[in-house]
Order: structure tokens, then sequence, then C-alpha cells
């Protein structure tokens, strides 16, 4: 919290298992501390964190060193390993025989089956064991606390799971999820993530803007022939690349064309043209202000350094664009501010009566009420409309702008807020059409 008040506003969270600095160790002292009755921790680099039923001092608290298990690797493009659920219970321990075979009728045959093929849009179960033991600390935990059998949630069918670590017992193999339940890996569907990354601008040697962007699929070179005609080289710039282009254009085959800097040709209506932002920075934009630029109906965004950009990649807005409708999912037009930051946060719905869940989205920065930029494992059609309303962004993409923009996240935190009156930074997110 901002002040030792439950009242105070909320600049920061603590994820289970992360233990976060303090100032001195000690509590705060004084007469309007009564809402904490355990007593108020300075937290550095700033804030004040409750002790109480859900925090501890001891680092070696079985709790603790359970929670711990389920942590992300933030050093990853994908914090959790992730999949879909065809349909299973969520444990709260690990089962035994007898009680998976009642929880889940028709096991026995299902688990009989041959493993299916893999197919490409769904994904396929991974029936191979881990060749890991159940964690110590988890045998502690369950020793300790006596969980009932059933967690609060369920792997309900199409739901999208993550978890950190997965391990042999009972017969199956379990994969320990973000909140600490087990679902078994013969239930879940897994497949090949976004391997698509952006164009770091400020890198040495970087291509500079305008580049051109392949979103639709692979698109063919042309060049000038002796005559001057466009011909087709028979080259391809594959699906998902970038590479400059300049804003010379020129008639030629079906349309009009795009001048490459290395002299080749190729048609505007196949590629998204990524360019400079039109009158410059917005004039809310300092100039060493961090912001980023978005243009919902080209699909990309670039991020700048007051007027210098660092950074270009490919999203995927709203699949009704800027078009808003009841019930419908367009990105929000508008200069907006990054207020909170999250390594993951779970995100559900309902689209056409049908109710939707993804589990521990990654690298999260909320910009106007939930509508946040955020990375996107489920789908590659990144250029192209397909999120309820979020700027979608590859996982690599995710991870580098999270990284980049303000607030930072201070160490041991898992969420941060903006908070201008404490001098903490944000970023401006200007969405255009």
């Amino acid at each position: 919290m901002a002040a030792p008040d439950l009242k105070a506003n909320l600049i920061g969270m603590v994820r289970a298992g992360q233990g976060v600095p303090l100032k001195t160790g000690k509590p705060l002292t004084g007469s309007s501390l009564g809402s904490c009755k355990s007593g108020w921790y300075e937290t550095l680099p700033r804030g004040v964190a409750c002790l109480n039923d859900l925090s501890t001092l001891d680092r070696d608290d079985v709790r603790v060193a359970a929670a711990r298990l389920a942590l992300p690797d933030t050093s990853r493009a994908l914090p959790f390993n992730v999949g879909t659920s065809i349909g299973a219970p969520m444990y709260a321990r690990i089962p035994t025989r007898k009680e998976q075979l009642q929880r889940e009728p028709g096991l026995e045959a299902y688990l009989a089956r041959p493993a299916t093929a893999s197919d490409p849009e769904d994904g396929a179960i991974d029936a191979r064991p881990s060749n890991n033991p159940v964690p110590p600390e988890l045998t502690r935990y369950f020793a300790a606390a006596k969980p009932r059998l059933l967690a609060d949630d369920s792997a309900y069918a199409e739901r999208k799971i993550a978890w950190s670590r997965e391990f042999d017992a009972e017969g199956r193999t379990w994969l320990l999820t973000a909140d600490m339940g087990l679902v078994p890996k013969d239930k879940v569907r897994q497949k090949a993530t976004p391997q698509l990354q952006g164009v770091d601008l400020a890198a040495p040697g970087a291509p500079k803007l305008p580049l051109a962007f392949t979103w639709l699929g692979d698109v063919k070179r042309f060049k000038r022939d002796a005559s001057g005609t466009l011909v087709d080289t028979g080259e391809v710039w594959p699906r998902h690349t970038y590479f400059e282009v300049t804003t010379q254009s020129t008639r030629g085959p079906g349309g009009m064309f795009w001048k490459t800097t290395d002299d080749h040709y190729v048609r505007n209506d196949q590629v998204s043209m990524i360019k400079v932002r039109d009158g410059g920075r917005p004039p809310s934009v300092k100039a060493k202000d961090k912001w980023i630029h978005v243009r919902v109906t080209w699909g990309y965004l670039v991020a700048y350094e007051g007027d210098k950009p660092v950074y270009t990649a490919a999203i995927s807005p709203g699949v009704d664009g800027i078009n808003a409708r009841s019930q419908g999912h367009n990105t929000k037009q508008g200069i907006h501010t990054v207020g909170w930051k999250l390594f993951s946060a779970d995100m559900s719905g309902v689209d056409k009566a049908k109710e939707w869940a993804v589990d521990e989205v990654p690298f999260v920065g909320y910009y106007k009420e939930s509508y946040g930029l955020h990375g996107a494992y489920w789908h590659d059609e990144f250029g192209r409309p397909k999120s309820h309303g979020c700027i979608n962004l590859a996982p690599k993409d995710a991870k580098w702008m999270f990284g980049w923009m303000d607030p930072a996240m201070p160490e041991g935190w898992y969420a941060v807020a903006a908070a201008p009156g404490m001098g903490v930074p944000f970023t401006w997110v200007d969405v255009r059409p």
C-alpha cells in the first residue's frame, strides 16, 4: 500500500511464494496502525505491507516453499508452460488411483487409448512421463495443510491453463498450475507457441522506418527488367517478415507497389506499412516521455522515447477493429496511460454465449480499464484482428515491451502501479485507426 492504512492506494502486489525486500525488518510503530494487528512493514523501494494471515516473515514456511514451486520463470518469453484442457478435474492434492477413477468416469478406457496425432490448430496430448518425482516441498505442504481433494476451479474443456512444472505420481503425470492446482497431463493439449519477434529499432545496424510487414502470407518479390517493367523474380518474403521500404510507389501488375531499399518492389495491399507517426508525438507527451503509437487497422505499434522510435511489432487488435457495437470486441481509441503492469493475469469472459478463460496471460500492461497490451500464445495471427479488444503481441514482443515501459517492476513484486505522486512514471499509449 502507499501508506499504512488498508484504505490507502494499492501500489503493487506480491504473489504467493515471492519475497519482497524490507527496508528495516522492523514493524512501524504509532497509534494509527490498528488496521493491521500484526504490523506494517516498509517495503523497498517504496510502500508498506501488512503482516497478516496471507504473509509471513519466515521464508522457510511450508506454504511459501510450496508456492515458490508454482512461480513463473519471468526471464522467458512465456513464463509458464501452457496448453488447453480437454476437460478434467483440478485437484488440490495428489489423488489416489481410486479417487481418480471416482472423479473421472471412463478413465481406464481413456488411458488405454493411444495418444492422438498432433493437430496444428489444437495441438496434441503429450503422454510421456516427466520422470520427475514429487517435489518434497509439496509433500510437506500436503502433510501440513491437509487440503481437500478438489480445488475450487475445474480444468473444464477449452480452458487455457498454465503450469510451472510437472511430476509423476499415482500412475500419471501431473501439472502444477500457477494457483497450486494439479491437472493430469494426459488431458491437456499442447502446441507450438508463436516465435515472431518485432524489430529493435535502437539496436546497432537495425533497419529504419518505414518497414513493410507481411501479415497475410508469403509475398512475391518484383524487380524491374531491362525495359523497366516490373516482373516476378520467383522469390518471396515469407509470412511474418519485416523489411525496409521507401515511400516511393509505382503501378505494376495488379495494383500499386512500394519500392524497397534494395531496389525490389512489393504490392502495397499485401503488406502493412509501418512508419513514423504523422505529426510527431501527441501534444500531451513530453520530449523525454515513453509512449506507444498503436495503429489498429494497420496492425502494428511503435514504441518511442520522445521523438525516437525504439521498437516496432505487429499486433492483433480487437476482432471488430475500431467499430464499436453492442457486445462487440473493438479496440478503444484515444490517448491513455499504462496504470498497472503484471507479470501475468487471468482473463475470462463470455463470447457468443460461451464462457472462455485464459490463465496467466503473460506480460500485461493495462492502459484503460480492462484493456491492455499483453502477450498471446494461443494464436499466431499477428497483424490481423483477433482479440476481444486488447492489443495482442507475440510473446517475445510482449516481454520486450513489458521490460521497457514504465512503471518499472521493483524486485520481488508481481504487479506494480504507476504512482506519479510517489515519483513513479507511466507510459503513454496512443491508439489510432
